[in-house]
C-alpha cells in the first residue's frame, strides 16, 4: 500500500481499496485523520525519545485509570502483544507461581498464538490450554500453581489478566466495565495509539512491587 485517507487505502499501482480491517482497530479512527495527524505533530514538537516519563504521558495514565478502574496503575509499552507479555511475567513474578491458563483459538499476540497447530514462536511459559466458554471443563486446570489465566473477555486461582486489546473499544469501560468484572490485570492496544505503535498493561496496587 501506498497510503490512506478516511476509509480508503490506495495500493502501489494506484488501485483505491475500501478497508474493512481498519488494521485490526489501529486505524479505528480512518486512515490519516487530521485530527490525530495534529495531535502526533504537536506531541513531536517538543521532542520525542527523551529518555524519560513526559507530562503527557502521566495525563494519558491518568485519563487510561479513570476509564478501567480495575487498572490501578498503569505502564506504558510498544504493543498488545509486549503489554501481554509483561502482564504475564508480573503474574508470575507476584505469585511464584508458573503455571498459566490460556484458551483454545486465542490470540493474544504472535508469541501468545493458541490456534489450530504448534505455534514455535510462541513464549516457552508452563501453559495448560482450557476449552473457551466451558467453566466446567476448565475447573480441573485451577490449582495452586497457576500463576495466571488470559482471556479476551473466568475467575479462579491466580492472576485474571483481560485481554482488552481489541474489546476495550466496545464500552467506555471495556467489556470488563459492561460486564461488571474487575480483572487483576489489564493489558491494551491498537486503537487507543491511533495507529502508531502502542501497548499499556496495568493493575491493582497489590501487584506494584511486580509491575
Amino acid at each position: 500500500m501506498e497510503g490512506g485517507q478516511g476509509p480508503y487505502l490506495y495500493s502501489v499501482d494506484k488501485r483505491e481499496y475500501l478497508d474493512f480491517v481498519s488494521d485490526y482497530s489501529a486505524a479505528f479512527y480512518g486512515h490519516s485523520n487530521p485530527a490525530i495527524t495534529e495531535a502526533i505533530s504537536s506531541a513531536l514538537s517538543p521532542g520525542f525519545s527523551l529518555g524519560s516519563v513526559t507530562r503527557k504521558e502521566c495525563h494519558l495514565g491518568e485519563r487510561i485509570k479513570r476509564r478501567f478502574p480495575s487498572m490501578e496503575r498503569v505502564r506504558f509499552c510498544n504493543s498488545g502483544n509486549e503489554a501481554n507479555t509483561y502482564a504475564l511475567v508480573t503474574a508470575t513474578e507476584y505469585t511464584g507461581r508458573t503455571k498459566i491458563l490460556v484458551f483454545d483459538n486465542g490470540y493474544h499476540g504472535d508469541t501468545l498464538n493458541f490456534g489450530s497447530g504448534d505455534n514455535k514462536l510462541n513464549l516457552p511459559h508452563d501453559f495448560i490450554f482450557g476449552t473457551y466458554n466451558n467453566i466446567e471443563a476448565n475447573q480441573k486446570h485451577t490449582s495452586s500453581d497457576l500463576a495466571a489465566i488470559i482471556v479476551e473477555p473466568m475467575l479462579s486461582a491466580g492472576v485474571l489478566i483481560f485481554d482488552e486489546v481489541v474489546t476495550s473499544r466496545l464500552h467506555i469501560n471495556g467489556l470488563q466495565g459492561f460486564h461488571k468484572i474487575m480483572p487483576d490485570m489489564t493489558t491494551l492496544g491498537k486503537y487507543i495509539g491511533g495507529g502508531l505503535p502502542f501497548g499499556a498493561f496495568g493493575g491493582a496496587l497489590r501487584h506494584h512491587g511486580s509491575l
